[in-house]
C-alpha cells in the first residue's frame, strides 16, 4: 500500500445521559460532521 496524508479531526461530547440521549448526542455529532464535510463556512461566526 501506499502512505498518504489526510486531513482529519477528531470531535468528542460529553453528556449527562439523565438529560441527554445518547442517540441524540450521536445523531447531533453525525449532522455536525455532515455540515464540516459539506458546507464548513456555515460553521463561521
Amino acid at each position: 500500500g501506499m502512505m498518504g496524508v489526510k486531513r482529519q479531526m477528531q470531535v468528542n461530547i460529553t453528556c449527562d445521559h439523565r438529560i441527554i440521549y445518547g442517540t441524540d448526542a450521536a445523531a447531533f455529532l453525525q449532522d455536525l460532521a455532515k455540515l464540516i464535510e459539506t458546507d464548513p463556512q456555515s460553521l463561521t461566526l
